[in-house]
């Protein structure tokens, strides 16, 4: 049978619907079991107060012309492009949402992805730091929960095995043909550095060393090359010297060791690399003038190298609240040479007269009555699916509305700002609902005061994206 998600892409399962008699209106279709275990996926993640991982798409609601663009963006580097997007907007206004939807839609398009927390030691200024975490972080369509790095290292090497076998006709499981085997993979190894202009020795050595290292089982050995390819900073010197490298990823080689990686990503199978920075407004608070342009100055070049072409297929996305793009004294305006080349420049797109997508600066207004609505619905939809009963008969859009009213009236203002907050509470309404016949949820149409002020601390926290 075929599914449909709210995306508008099919889920194939395993048997065919027989043919309906002419006129007879179809049947509809049965929900799979994956269905419902992605519809509790993001029951669970809601109630927790969190964006959930999986099935995004289900719950965006008013921003399909910003998903539209964004899905272009990556299929723009898909094909062989690549480039930087910044989406701008305050806490509730669904950047997190947004970032989650760009990995969901990378992931289907087979692209790596590597969300980078800049809240968590990790700094925009120091961009040997920022290739480590990029490394740390990738996740696959078929590893979404366990660090990919290693997967892709051992997955390019294998290609080159086969290539060289394929080519000499060789037999691994021949000892001395094993031997010739190996000598011909660190050759390629060699070239394909060459090819994207990879001149450091200790880089080559250390896949070599990896390589080595696997063959003859010394896990010891091979765990530090493949920790000092990652970035790590922290490798004794001892064992370096057994795979014949020096010194580190730092701020002069960082660059070309990411455009090495992203090549070698793409040329085993994978789409591209999308990297995701959540919390960039944070850089606003590096207490030193100079570690904050050096940040911007690292933004810039990613800015520059994907507009000259120097990391076909990769896209970076920078997520931040609107203080990032306004502060003249902390953020972006206090670096013009990052400011002058992403700032809307036409009126209308200054004053928000009109919403302009393709811009590198992409705005996410706040929450609306209306949307907020529409996602209650559908959030009250998949909790149905998820545990197998009919929600609408307790809780119809006349009481969704009236749930949204009473909040909006707690907070004294129109509901802009606290869509995970109302979602998590929503979504303890339906459990009660669901769990209990003689709950009422009208009930808590007055809403207690420590309702709102738990839906505030949800609010207050900063939405992160998170792996399984």
């Amino acid at each position: 049978m075929t599914f449909t998600t709210a995306a508008g892409e099919s889920a194939q399962g395993s048997a065919a619907a027989p043919p309906s008699a002419p006129g007879a209106p179809s049947a509809p279709i049965a929900p799979t079991r994956e269905d419902r275990f992605q519809a509790e996926s993001i029951i669970r993640a809601l109630k927790l107060g969190n964006v959930p991982v999986r099935g995004i798409d289900r719950i965006v609601v008013g921003r399909d012309r910003e998903a539209d663009q964004l899905r272009r963006d990556l299929d723009y580097t898909f094909e062989g492009g690549g480039g930087v997007k910044f989406l701008s907007g305050d806490y509730g206004s669904g950047k997190t949402f947004m970032c989650s939807l760009v990995r969901e839609a990378a992931w289907s398009r087979n692209m790596a992805v590597s969300v980078v927390d800049l809240g968590r030691n990790a700094s925009l200024a120091r961009f040997e730091g920022i290739y480590h975490h990029i490394m740390q972080g990738l996740r696959t369509r078929d590893l979404p929960s366990a660090p990919a790095f290693g997967y892709i290292v051992q997955q390019w090497l294998y290609t080159l095995e086969q290539g060289v076998q394929d080519e000499f006709g060789l037999d691994p499981l021949d000892d001395g043909q094993r031997d010739e085997i190996a000598k011909h993979v660190e050759k390629r190894i060699n070239g394909h550095l060459a090819n994207v202009a990879i001149f450091d020795s200790s880089f080559a050595n250390a896949f070599r060393g990896y390589y080595a290292a696997t063959l003859r089982g010394d896990q010891l050995v091979a765990d530090a090359a493949l920790g000092w390819l990652r970035g790590e900073s922290n490798i004794p010197t001892e064992l370096k010297g057994k795979f014949r490298v020096r010194g580190g990823v730092t701020k002069d080689n960082a660059f070309a060791f990411l455009k090495a990686m992203s090549t070698l990503i793409c040329s085993i199978g994978y789409g591209g690399l999308v990297v995701i920075f959540d919390e960039t407004e944070l850089v606003r608070n590096l207490n030193r003038a100079d570690m904050r342009q050096s940040a911007y100055e690292n933004i810039k070049s990613l800015l520059d190298k994907t507009a000259q072409g120097e990391l076909p297929r990769c896209f970076f996305l920078f997520a931040g609240t609107e203080v990032l793009f306004a502060d003249e004294q902390k953020g972006i305006p206090s670096y013009p040479a990052l400011h002058d080349r992403i700032r809307p420049r036409h009126q209308k797109i200054v004053d928000r007269a009109v919403q302009e997508v393709r811009s590198p600066i992409m705005v996410l207004e706040g929450f609306s009555r209306v949307r907020l609505l529409e996602v209650s619905a559908k959030v009250r939809d998949i909790h149905g699916l998820a545990y197998d009963w009919e929600p609408r008969h307790r809780l119809d859009e006349a009481f969704l509305a009236d749930l949204c009213d009473s909040l909006s009236t707690k907070f004294g203002q129109e509901a802009r700002t606290f869509p995970r907050g109302f979602l998590k509470h929503l979504v303890d309404v339906l459990d009660l609902c669901e769990q209990d016949a003689t709950y009422d949820p009208r009930s808590d149409l007055a809403v207690p005061e420590q309702a709102v002020a738990a839906i505030k601390e949800v609010e207050g926290h900063e939405a992160h994206l998170l792996d399984f």
